[in-house]
C-alpha cells in the first residue's frame, strides 16, 4: 500500500522519504515552463512514457521536442509539488521520423544557429 510519502512516476514507485535516492528519467521535453538564461536553471515538463514529469535543474541547453536522459532524484517542493531534480542531463538524438520532424521544427538543432526554422522548412529539410 502506498503512503502519502510515495508517488508513482514513470510507472515506478518513488519513495519521497529518501530524497537522495538517485534514479533515471527518460522522456521528451514537451514544454519549457521557466528558464533563467543567466544561470541556466530551468523548469521543464517531460513526457516520460505518457506521464507528465516536472524536471528542474541546469537545463539551459535542452529544447522542446528533444528526448533526454537525466539522472537525479525526486523531491517534493513545498509550493510546486513533486519535481525531478536533475544532476546530469544528456540529449538523445531523435530516431523516428515524427521525432526528427518535431526536433527540426522547434529549431532545436545546430545550437540555434538557424532560429528561423519553421515546420514547413523542417519538412523540407527532413524529406
Amino acid at each position: 500500500m502506498l503512503s502519502n510519502s510515495n508517488i508513482i512516476a514513470s510507472r515506478k514507485i518513488i519513495d519521497l522519504d529518501n530524497p537522495n535516492e538517485k534514479t533515471e528519467l527518460k522522456g521528451i521535453v514537451e514544454e519549457i515552463v521557466y528558464r533563467n538564461t543567466d544561470t541556466g536553471y530551468g523548469v521543464l515538463e517531460i513526457d516520460s512514457n505518457g506521464i507528465a514529469v516536472t524536471a528542474v535543474g541546469d537545463l539551459a541547453f535542452v529544447n522542446i521536442g528533444e528526448e533526454i536522459s537525466a539522472s537525479g532524484c525526486y523531491t517534493n517542493h513545498p509550493t510546486y509539488g513533486i519535481q525531478f531534480r536533475c544532476d546530469l542531463v544528456e540529449r538523445i538524438l531523435p530516431t523516428t521520423s515524427a521525432a526528427i520532424l518535431k526536433y527540426l521544427s522547434n529549431g532545436a538543432y545546430i545550437c540555434h544557429e538557424i532560429p528561423w526554422t519553421t515546420l514547413l522548412q523542417a519538412r523540407r529539410i527532413h524529406t
